[in-house]
């Protein structure tokens, strides 16, 4: 079935019946009939498939969207952990400064020496 062609015999339909007599009906052209429901019938079918093919490529395409979504909050994630451990450590050595020990964090990153809150911090990472 071409598009050019399709509805083309159902206005032969339609023709019949207005080129009739007035108060008569024609008689029932069951050839014309068959290929008029023939060709709704694969229209039917073609959009079928059409509706089919676009339900596939949308959810293809959200299923993309939602890995990409995916990675995106994966990355928020590692983002917010290290602000957390790096705020972690500022307020670390601050709070050494205000005890008096005089300790800071990146004097305590340029020695060998590690403290216990520095292993735990490595480790939550």
């Amino acid at each position: 079935m071409s598009s050019g062609t399709f509805g083309k015999k159902a206005v032969e339909l339609v023709r019949e019946i207005a080129d009739s007599e007035p108060g008569s009906i024609p008689p029932y052209n069951q050839d014309l009939i068959r290929t008029v429901i023939d060709q709704c019938e694969d229209h039917h079918r073609e959009l079928g498939r059409l509706a089919s093919e676009y339900t596939d490529a949308t959810t293809a395409l959200e299923g993309a969207a939602d890995e990409e979504e995916d990675e995106r909050q994966s990355t928020q994630n590692r983002v917010r952990v290290g602000m957390l451990a790096h705020h972690q450590v500022r307020r670390d050595a601050t709070d050494a400064a205000r005890d008096g020990t005089g300790r800071d964090a990146r004097e305590d990153s340029e020695t060998d020496s590690e403290t216990d809150d520095d292993r735990s911090m490595r480790r939550r990472c």
